[in-house]
């Protein structure tokens, strides 16, 4: 009976624990808006502003002759110049809908939905951060890279060979690297799948299917670049490189905080103390320290 007693209090206390002290995974939280966010806002408008007003276009070349963006636009450039023109528009509206998502989805679900206009005003100061830093990167880099599109050197030989062979005496022509579409697009797609891994707005599965959707449509805006002969494979692959670096990363580095203990956690730091409920009755009690 002491034996059947001291095992009775033994497995009853390994009950408590298994259904007490699971403790739900600490979770990254967003740090509050502070005053050097606005520091950083307009840091970021300035320099985008003269990133892509005040540096002087050129027009270089980068190399464009090279096996990976040859093979790649052999395989992906549209044939005909009315099927690289609709490829062109599509992308247009491929790279809408990528930047849309973050910056009307995201805080509206937790604005209109979850009536919590705090995280929706913070969610679209992320959003402008990333979207400056792509902004300032995508704008200089263009404009001293110079690189010629695709299409430059047929429109040199037949100026009605491609749409975009309007744009030769414009510096349009030498902004090929690196890709804005694909840059913009990532950098959506990044801030997507960061609102969605971070905030969990649905709470489930549709959080990641929101992510994997956005990753989806960004990598078709950047096919479509190849098929409209506006880019080269390296120009979209660098783009959609930086775009995940400035829409994930560098707000998640910026932003989150690193992860708190939640209160079942808390209630992990016991103390084992002997138990002697009855003469010869020995076990073990946990006890909480808060």
């Amino acid at each position: 009976m002491q034996t059947k007693s001291a095992s009775l209090i033994f497995i009853s206390l390994i009950t408590f624990l298994n259904f007490n002290a699971v403790a739900a995974p600490a979770e990254r939280t967003w740090k509050p808006l502070r005053k050097s966010d606005y520091w950083i806002d307009a840091g970021l408008l300035a320099g985008a502003v003269l990133a892509n007003t005040q540096i002087k276009q050129q027009s270089g070349d980068l190399g464009h002759a090279n096996f990976i963006d040859d093979r790649g636009r052999d395989a992906l450039r549209f044939s005909s110049s009315g099927q690289r023109h609709d490829a062109a528009m599509w992308s247009n509206a491929g790279l809408v809908a990528a930047v849309a998502l973050p910056v009307f989805g995201a805080p509206a679900l937790t604005g209109l939905r979850d009536n919590n206009w705090n995280s929706a005003a913070r969610i679209s100061n992320i959003n402008a951060q990333a979207f400056g830093l792509t902004a300032i990167l995508t704008g200089a880099t263009k404009a001293l890279v110079g690189r010629e599109r695709p299409y430059v050197g047929e429109c040199r030989r037949n100026p009605g060979a491609d749409p975009g062979c309007a744009d030769l005496n414009e510096d349009e022509g030498f902004k090929s690297f690196y890709s804005g579409h694909s840059v913009y697009a990532f950098t959506g797609a990044g801030l997507t799948c960061l609102h969605h891994t971070e905030l969990r707005l649905y709470g489930d599965r549709r959080d990641a299917l929101a992510c994997g959707g956005a990753i989806g449509l960004a990598t078709a805006v950047a096919v479509m670049r190849v098929a409209a002969d506006k880019h080269y494979v390296t120009d979209v692959t660098t783009g959609a490189m930086i775009g995940l670096i400035s829409g994930y990363l560098f707000p998640r580095w910026l932003h989150t905080s690193e992860p708190v203990e939640s209160p079942a956690d808390a209630r992990l730091k016991l103390r084992w103390l002997p138990l002697v409920a009855e003469q010869n009755t020995l076990g073990l009690i946990g006890v909480g320290e808060f």
